[in-house]
Formats: C-alpha cells, structure tokens, sequence
C-alpha cells in the first residue's frame, strides 16, 4: 500500500509540475490550466494520505469498472463471428 501512496504522490508532482510550467511559460492550451486546477483539488480533497478502509469494505472501485468495461467488449466482440450480428444481450 505505501508503495502505491508514493506512486500516486509522485504522479501528482509530475503532473502539476509540467501542467503549472506550462502555465507559466505560456502555452496556449487551456487544459494545461485545468489540469493544475485538478491536481490542486486532488491534493486538498487528501491525495496520497486518504485513508483506505480494510479488506472488507464493500466497494467497486472506479479502477474496475475502467478495466472491465473494455474487457467484457472485447471478450464480447471474439465471440461473434466476422460477418455476424448477435441479437441476444451479451453477458459480462
């Protein structure tokens, strides 16, 4: 778990420290500017030092749903055959 906290702490001086020197150097992007704001407000709402609840808290994170949804797509699309349309609602 600290490993993954330093992971993520580091990910988020990386990130504002390109996106603020983008903004002070000018570029014309205004995501560049929205991204700071980003990870300003990630920083204030804990960052790294959120708390975690243990094993048995009963969630699903927004990291599953990001990889299961391109999963079950794929795995539904290598089981229809070149050519062919399912109409029954596929399962995942």
């Amino acid at each position: 778990m600290d490993v993954l906290r330093q992971l993520l702490l580091a990910g988020l001086l990386i990130a504002g420290g390109i996106s603020l020197g983008n903004v002070i150097l000018g570029s014309p992007a205004q995501s560049n500017l929205a991204a700071f704001v980003l990870v300003l407000a990630a920083t204030a709402l804990g960052g790294s030092r959120v708390p975690v609840g243990g094993p048995t808290t009963p969630y699903i994170g927004l990291d599953f749903a990001t990889l299961s949804t391109p999963g079950c797509s794929a795995a539904r699309a290598a089981s229809v055959p070149s050519g062919a349309r399912s109409r029954a609602p596929g399962r995942c």
